[in-house]
């Protein structure tokens, strides 16, 4: 955490009273609270955004807003890419899981198909005479 706080030191902005306006748990509670990314992911941007930054990733302030401004953006981009990803992985885990299954119902009813198709064309062939004797032989006795 000291190194986050080593790379964000340039990024924060003070109130009247000396009060840190930007910290590294007011930017997690903020990803969290304010804009419902989930805590894992929210922990995995902070990790991609800081690293990006000790790689050399800067931000400048300009007539509009502090580059700790467009620090704050890109961490809420970040997130909301790491989020997006995660959702269409949960959405391609559903689909397979969906397309196994209606495979595999699939399957089964051809199966079924299958068998009561070989049923009927058992039951449309001729017996031999052997099998006539044998279903005479083997009737129960009343």
């Amino acid at each position: 955490m000291t190194d986050f706080q080593h790379l964000l030191d340039p990024y924060v902005e003070y109130d009247e009273n000396n009060k840190p306006l930007r910290t590294l748990r007011g930017q997690m509670e903020w990803l969290i609270k304010n804009k419902g990314i989930d805590s894992n992911i929210a922990q995995l941007a902070m990790a991609h955004t800081y690293f990006e930054l000790s790689g050399g990733l800067k931000f400048e302030s300009d007539a509009q807003h502090s580059a700790g401004h467009y620090l704050d953006r890109y961490l809420l981009d970040t997130a909301n890419n790491l989020r997006n990803a995660a959702y269409d992985e949960q959405v391609k885990a559903a689909g397979n899981i969906l397309e196994m299954t209606i495979n595999q119902a699939l399957y089964e009813s051809r199966k079924h198909a299958k068998i009561e198709e070989v049923q009927e064309i058992e039951s449309e062939i001729p017996q031999t005479r052997w099998e006539k004797i044998k279903r005479f032989f083997l009737q129960p006795v009343i």
